[in-house]
């Protein structure tokens, strides 16, 4: 993301196997790696938090981002010490819909935040077909309810079987 200076870049990277949040500046300079508070980390590890995509406030004084936790993908809000860019405070979530929210823009101000919600429904279908004229031969169904979200699944050699994971 970039920093409101245009200046800098913010970015994630795997770290001591978490992620470590680096600021790299486009001069050339040593990238360097944010200070995360005890308890911003804490919070991030009790809400099982993994962060994506994020946006700077304008005034540099937060960091807006898509995390997902426990499977849903919310807005949420990292409060920043603008001078040392050290989380202070947070994770804030911003949202608590069960769709996918994404793609958000702060405005220039800081005032607000725009945001897609994105609504999804995984489901096993079966698509019945005929190999040697290489055509379907019927429309498919659904297998699962559309309440389900597939995780895996296979088709038995004989086709007439299968099995799937869901949650």
């Amino acid at each position: 993301a970039w920093h409101p200076d245009g200046q800098r870049l913010r970015v994630v990277a795997m770290a001591d196997h978490k992620d470590a949040f680096w600021t790299v500046p486009l001069s050339g300079e040593a990238p360097a790696r944010t200070d995360v508070s005890e308890d911003a980390e804490r919070r991030m590890a009790q809400a099982n938090l993994f962060p994506m995509v994020f946006r700077w406030a304008p005034r540099g004084d937060a960091l807006y981002f898509e995390g997902m936790s426990k499977g849903i993908t919310n807005l949420w809000r990292i409060d920043l010490d603008p001078q040392t860019e050290r989380w202070v405070a947070g994770p804030h979530r911003l949202t608590t819909g069960l769709g996918i929210d994404s793609e958000m823009a702060v405005s220039p101000d800081g005032s607000s935040v725009a945001f897609v919600t994105k609504t999804q429904t995984d489901r096993l279908w079966s698509l019945p077909f005929d190999a040697g004229a290489r055509r379907v031969t019927a429309s498919g169904q659904p297998v699962t309810p559309a309440n389900m979200s597939v995780l895996h699944f296979d088709l038995s050699a004989d086709g007439r079987r299968l099995v799937y994971a869901a949650s």
